[in-house]
């Protein structure tokens, strides 16, 4: 149509093809009255944004949770900056899972270690807490430094 197209459904509406395909220059999906949404995808799902200046956003009143049965990639080429107005829980079991090969950015890391936790730092670490520090071990606990200083 060369002007303005409405197709309004009572109820519903379905739309069944082999292939659909939109390029339109604003999308806007208005589910302020309620609903959801929900996409059963069997092959790759990835969006791709072009416009180096423009940001992706994820904004919930609710919680967010992802879950990956398999392995979960990210790579982040500026700074990554998290703020937590709550608590930080994290539990690594040291498990053995396969990933799936290919598809890694470049430069990015694609594997896992064999150790069950590893950060390697090309800077300087600062850690710094109002209250206690706890470091539990049931093994040992290796320090290794030019200069160790305990005050």
């Amino acid at each position: 149509s060369d002007e303005n197209l409405a197709i309004q459904a009572k109820n519903e509406m379905r739309l069944q093809s082999n292939a659909y395909t939109n390029k339109t220059t604003f999308l806007y999906n208005d589910l302020s009255a309620g609903g959801s949404v929900k996409e059963n995808v069997t092959g790759n799902y990835e969006v791709k944004i072009l416009k180096s200046t423009s940001t992706f956003s994820v904004n919930s009143d609710g919680d967010i949770r992802t879950r990956a049965a398999g392995c979960r990639y990210e790579k982040v080429d500026g700074n990554l900056l998290t703020n937590v107005g709550g608590k930080i829980k994290t539990q690594v079991d040291g498990g053995n899972v396969s990933c799936i090969n290919g598809g890694a950015f470049d430069a990015m890391i694609s594997s896992p270690d064999s150790n069950a936790y590893k950060l390697n730092v090309s800077g300087t670490i600062d850690q710094q807490a109002s209250g206690d520090v706890k470091i539990n071990a049931s093994g040992t606990v290796d320090i290794d430094g030019t200069e160790i200083y305990l005050n």
